[in-house]
């Protein structure tokens, strides 16, 4: 029998759970519960990360908190809303990844809204890289590198406004974009990536190492689950882990 781990109260069956593949420092499932804790009401103040680097998100501001008041998908798994307006979750001061990365996103952006960016991962200073699934005005979304030598990549935008998985993923020669398995685009690019934050429901901006000074491009919509990975992942294994939101989630 297909496993059923990571779903609480589901049958939803898959055989692949995330940790199959090394390198994974960042797990965030809102359909796992206990994962979660919340503030008042629906209102989260940390969402936990189920990898074994315990990268946990917060909150600490309650007006700036999303809710895990939404479903996503065809087994209706619990998701979390974000208002679009001042809501994020981060962590910083972490230990720097100085190579590769991947980053998986499963979200459904609000149908009216400009389009905001669901994951952000950061340096230590604001002008050296940036790796990210980020949305921009009314542009799209789309995958986005800055390296040490603060060369920028930006992946063509996709438009899409129904439930998607948006993968990012940087194999150390190439920056690839992918929404829903289809490749969108490649660019190469070079250069280390090194990583002290990541936020969830917007950009950071500005400031000085570990606390960036203003969150921009704020998303409005819901995300049902992110994977972050800190390792050069195959082409099979970016295509396992899309496999995994997709059977999951749509």
């Amino acid at each position: 029998m297909p496993s059923t781990v990571g779903i609480v109260g589901s049958q939803v069956p898959w055989n692949f759970v995330p940790s199959q593949i090394s390198g994974l420092t960042g797990w965030y499932d809102a359909s796992v519960a206990s994962s979660i804790t919340f503030g008042t009401g629906t209102a989260v103040a940390t969402w936990g990360d189920l990898s074994s680097s315990a990268r946990n998100i917060t909150q600490s501001t309650a007006a700036n908190r999303p809710l895990r008041d939404a479903t996503l998908g065809t087994y209706a798994l619990s998701a979390i809303t974000f208002d679009g307006s001042n809501d994020v979750l981060t962590v910083t001061g972490l230990t720097n990844n100085t190579g590769s990365m991947a980053i998986f996103c499963i979200a459904d952006y609000d149908a009216t809204a400009n389009f905001g960016t669901p994951v952000d991962v950061r340096s230590g200073t604001d002008g050296n890289p940036i790796q990210s699934i980020q949305g921009f005005g009314t542009d799209g979304i789309f995958g986005r590198r800055r390296n040490d030598s603060g060369t920028i990549v930006t992946a063509t935008a996709d438009t899409s406004r129904t439930l998607n998985y948006y993968t990012y993923w940087y194999n150390g020669t190439n920056m690839v974009y992918r929404v829903n398995g289809s490749q969108k685009s490649s660019q190469a690019n070079s250069g280390n990536a090194t990583t002290n934050s990541v936020t969830v429901g917007a950009n950071r901006w500005g400031g000085a190492p570990p606390v960036f000074g203003t969150f921009t491009a704020y998303f409005k919509g819901v995300i049902g689950e992110i994977l972050i990975y800190e390792a050069s992942l195959t082409l099979a294994q970016v295509e396992a882990a899309e496999a995994y939101l997709d059977n999951k989630w749509t």
